[in-house]
């Protein structure tokens, strides 16, 4: 009983997958490199072309001419008056609480600005004069009707 051990020389049994043509084996890894850095450079393009059309390029505060401007921006008065929440320290049921008190107190506050309705928008809670609007500009219900 002898076992024959396959060589190199030995012909590989038949498979059912097509056998791919030498051009693919030559070319493939080229092929796939350019098409891949074809369709970045497409797609980089067509973003460009978007950002320069839509004018975001005209308020974009990280291009360089603008770090005089950056440097005179400061965060709002209301987002410096708002609690820093500690997120290292361990949960308790006190510190559990006093965040609730915090945003309940938050949400009071929301509440008395009340909800958003179509009087929101007249003339009197904006602060407008009806005297000094044109009379075809008027936005109140009243000079709708």
């Amino acid at each position: 009983m002898s076992v024959e051990v396959p060589t190199p020389t030995t012909p590989r049994p038949p498979t059912d997958a097509p056998e791919e043509p030498e051009n693919v084996r030559r070319f493939g890894l080229p092929l796939a490199l350019t098409v891949a850095i074809g369709t970045a450079l497409l797609l980089t393009g067509i973003n460009m072309a978007l950002y320069f059309s839509s004018n975001l390029s005209r308020i974009d505060l990280s291009k360089p001419k603008y770090a005089d401007i950056r440097k005179d921006l400061r965060p709002s008065e209301d987002a410096s008056s708002q609690p820093k929440v500690d997120t290292t320290s361990p949960i308790t049921k006190d510190a559990v609480q006093a965040q609730i008190d915090n945003l309940t107190k938050r949400r009071d506050e929301l509440r008395k600005l009340g909800g958003f309705d179509s009087t929101v928008l007249d003339d009197a809670p904006l602060g407008i004069d009806a005297a000094d609007v044109p009379a075809g500009d008027q936005t109140t219900p009243a000079a709708q009707q």
